[in-house]
């Protein structure tokens, strides 16, 4: 994928289109990318409305799903299993929420975890890319997922956590 094809989608009536539009659904690139990962494993997706087909989707596919649409990623439940957190950002974030939302999810998932973010906006993908290779995170490419929105997927190393008890999160980003 080119960075042609990554450029953000202009705000105004195509985000309006973007946000009308039906939700997203286990299937396509999503579930080819993402099949194998979630399968034994507590995925929990944050969005909006867009995401509740998601949800049901997971679910119907005998997937352990727990849908979040505040900040908090829940661990309870998680009983030693494998992590994945889908995040669909339907709107503008800036540098320092993608940095709080990475900090949170680094924090949050164990070692092998994995998080999809799934967004129209290239700049917040390019942000989370580099936090993650910052802090050792295997990162995949951007893929499209649909017409509007593109989906990267990193995995967290052990390195990430050690770097994180050092506190060299805030050097990263000075």
């Amino acid at each position: 994928v080119s960075d042609a094809d990554c450029a953000p989608v202009e705000a105004g009536a195509q985000m309006e289109e973007i946000l009308a539009s039906e939700g997203f659904k286990w299937k396509g690139p999503l579930k080819r990318t993402l099949g194998d990962d979630v399968q034994g494993a507590l995925v929990v997706v944050h969005g909006g409305r867009r995401v509740l087909q998601l949800v049901g989707d997971l679910r119907k596919a005998g997937v352990d799903v727990v849908h979040v649409s505040g900040t908090r990623i829940p661990l309870h439940g998680r009983r030693g299993r494998q992590m994945v957190v889908i995040d669909v950002v339907e709107l503008e974030k800036s540098f320092e929420e993608a940095h709080s939302r990475f900090e949170m999810v680094s924090d949050s998932l164990p070692p092998n975890g994995i998080f999809a973010t799934i967004t129209w906006d290239a700049d917040y993908l390019e942000t989370l890319t580099v936090l993650g290779a910052g802090f050792g995170w295997e990162a995949g490419s951007v893929e499209p997922i649909s017409h509007s929105h593109f989906m990267v997927v990193m995995v967290k190393t052990d390195l990430c956590d050690a770097l994180l008890a050092e506190g060299n999160l805030d050097a990263l980003l000075s």
